[in-house]
C-alpha cells in the first residue's frame, strides 16, 4: 500500500504513520523486495522515522543474501534520500552489490555510486566494481548516468582513469 501511495505521490500522513506503526511489529517477517519498497516508499513520501528506518536497516542486513541489484539500489537510495547514515547496512549493501555486480544494469549502477556518494560513504570494493561494472556496459549509459556516476566518483575522490577515458569517449563520439 505504501508503495501505492508513493508511486502517485499521494500523501497522507494519518495512513503512512498507521502503516509504519504496523510494519515496526512485523518487518522481519517481510521478504527483501518488501523492505526494499517499504523504504523507496517512505522515502519518496519524505516520512524520515528514527527507529523505522532502523528497523528496516536491521530486517535487511539479516536477510542482506536475498537482495537482488534493484532491491541494494532502491534501499541505498531509499536511506540517502532522507540522509540516513546506517555504518553497518552500507557496508552490507555494498558487499551484495560487489557480489551482484554484474547484474546492475546501468541506472541502477549510477544510482548506487550516487546514494554512496550523497552519504560520503566511500568504499572502495563497492567504487571498484561500479567503475569495472560501467566500463562494460558504458555503451547502454544515458547521458545522466554518465554524469551521477562522474559526480559520485568526483564527489567521493575517487578517480578510475579507464572510467574516465571510456566515458569520454562516449561522450565525444
Amino acid at each position: 500500500m505504501s508503495w501505492a501511495y508513493a508511486t502517485l505521490s499521494v500523501v497522507d500522513v494519518p495512513l503512512i504513520a498507521s502503516l509504519a506503526a504496523a510494519a515496526l511489529r512485523n518487518l522481519r517477517e517481510w521478504t527483501s523486495q518488501g523492505l526494499a519498497n517499504f523504504a523507496w516508499a517512505c522515502s519518496s513520501l519524505e516520512l524520515m522515522d528514527t527507529p523505522l528506518f532502523d528497523a528496516i536497516a536491521a530486517s535487511a542486513i539479516a536477510k542482506i543474501r536475498d537482495f537482488c541489484p534493484q532491491e541494494i539500489m532502491n534501499t541505498a537510495w531509499a536511506f540517502s534520500t532522507l540522509g540516513v547514515f546506517n555504518q553497518p547496512l552500507l557496508y552490507a549493501l555494498s558487499e551484495q552489490a560487489v557480489a551482484w555486480i554484474r547484474e546492475f544494469n546501468p541506472h541502477d549502477l549510477s544510482g548506487l555510486a550516487w546514494s554512496f556518494s550523497v552519504l560520503g560513504f566511500r568504499d572502495l570494493p563497492l567504487l571498484t566494481a561500479i567503475s569495472a561494472a560501467a566500463i562494460a556496459t558504458i555503451k547502454d549509459f544515458r547521458p545522466q548516468d554518465l554524469a551521477n556516476t562522474a559526480w559520485s566518483f568526483a564527489n567521493l575522490g575517487f578517480c578510475d582513469e579507464r572510467l574516465l577515458a571510456t566515458s569520454l569517449l562516449m561522450i565525444v563520439t
